[in-house]
């Protein structure tokens, strides 16, 4: 829970943050705002946990995004207007091919429109 309460950073959550970003500045931010939202939000441990177990798919999701810090921020944007927090990090955590659409996120491209 201390990565989303504090400024600092435990070692185990920098070792993952260079490893899905690499070292861009505002990363650990970002990753803030897309697990928990603004600084509003409370944050709870059922919250932390569901972002964990979101989390566990980041590994295989990262290096197919070209800029993920894009996606992630477009998908926080888009988390604010689904509804509660924890529903979002559990709707993408059960379908992964929602997180797969964040490529079009991070590109801008549009989606082509579904009938």
């Amino acid at each position: 829970m201390g990565f989303f309460t504090t400024d600092g950073i435990p070692a185990i959550a920098a070792e993952r943050i260079i490893r899905w970003f690499g070292r861009e500045p505002g990363a650990p931010e970002v990753l803030r705002v897309f697990g928990s939202g603004d600084h509003r939000m409370q944050v709870t441990p059922e919250l932390v946990a569901d972002f964990q177990n979101l989390a566990k798919r980041f590994d295989a999701l990262m290096p197919e995004l070209a800029q993920p810090l894009v996606a992630l921020t477009r998908l926080a944007r888009c988390a604010e207007r689904y509804g509660t927090r924890r529903r979002f990090l559990n709707q993408c955590a059960s379908n992964p091919q929602l997180l797969r659409c964040s490529r079009f996120f991070a590109t801008g491209a549009p989606m082509a429109p579904s009938f």
